[in-house]
């Protein structure tokens, strides 16, 4: 269990602010435009599942936008990405869920692997936003 302060993850915008929950799983893989095209099989090391608990405390008066649009799930046979986030009691809860399912995998399924692997890079820069309450 670690705290933070997120000040290089956070953005003003007026009164508002975004808030990248998700970017404190840190740095997730991306896949070029040069490497989508798979000729050899895949290795990953050894099959894993990493998971994250992010809690967020709203600061006392603002209120929060965009939890729902941070919600992912992708499932298939070489892994699994899924983001659960939710608002209770004036926190932020995101669950997240990243699974390689296998140590090795052949070529033909490098598409399954790609699913989920880009549903966490592109879940990594999506916000929240706070907004002041009238």
């Amino acid at each position: 269990s670690d705290e933070f302060e997120i000040e290089d993850m956070t953005k003003k915008a007026g009164k508002k602010i975004l808030v990248n929950l998700a970017g404190l799983m840190g740095t997730q893989l991306q896949i070029a435009k040069e490497e989508r095209n798979r000729t050899k099989d895949i290795q990953v090391g050894y099959a894993r599942t990493l998971n994250w608990v992010i809690n967020f405390k709203i600061p006392d008066g603002y209120t929060v936008e965009g939890v729902k649009e941070l919600k992912t799930n992708v499932d298939n046979e070489t892994g699994t990405y899924s983001c659960d986030a939710e608002e209770a009691n004036g926190t932020v809860i995101l669950k997240v869920k990243k699974v390689y399912k296998n140590a090795n995998t052949t070529k033909d399924k490098w598409s399954s692997m790609l699913a989920f692997i880009d549903a966490a890079y592109n879940t990594s820069f999506k916000y929240i936003l706070l907004k002041p309450k009238n």
